[in-house]
């Protein structure tokens, strides 16, 4: 029975390691979304969007403006240790939007599914999904 408990406890240790590395990742990721990023591309079902949109990450939590005016809010959810990378938001009172993501210094590519659909498989804007290339401002 000893065996059994010290497995166990080495097994809860492994998982909560893990746990903490996946949420360090997670954090350095966050950090390196903080600050102002532009919309440079974006298309939703294969047709192009309008851009210039500016959106503003502190902390957790991110802001949609444009021409001087919010256009919306909400929180951001990464886990980077995921593949591709994950992104959830949540806009104010709405329901989670699942993303992928990818960040190559101060480009960043995002694809989201709709509200309340599945999470997209690759960075398409086909199926009502929403891809978008943002822009690090200095």
């Amino acid at each position: 029975m000893k065996g059994n408990g010290m497995k166990q406890a080495a097994f809860v240790g492994v998982m909560l390691t893990v746990g903490l590395v996946i949420a360090a990742d997670a954090g350095k990721e966050l950090e390196a979304f903080q600050g102002r990023w532009e919309l440079t591309a974006s298309e939703k079902d294969g047709t192009k969007q309008p851009i210039g949109t500016i959106r503003v990450v502190k902390d957790d939590t991110y802001t949609i403006e444009k021409d001087g005016k919010t256009l919306s809010k909400g929180t951001i959810k990464l886990d980077p240790s995921a593949s591709p990378k994950t992104i959830d938001i949540t806009r104010a009172g709405g329901k989670p939007m699942l993303g992928i993501y990818t960040l190559e210094g101060d480009l960043q590519k995002v694809c989201f599914a709709p509200e309340g659909k599945d999470r997209p498989k690759a960075f398409s804007s086909k199926d009502g999904n929403t891809l978008s290339e943002w822009k690090k401002l200095k």
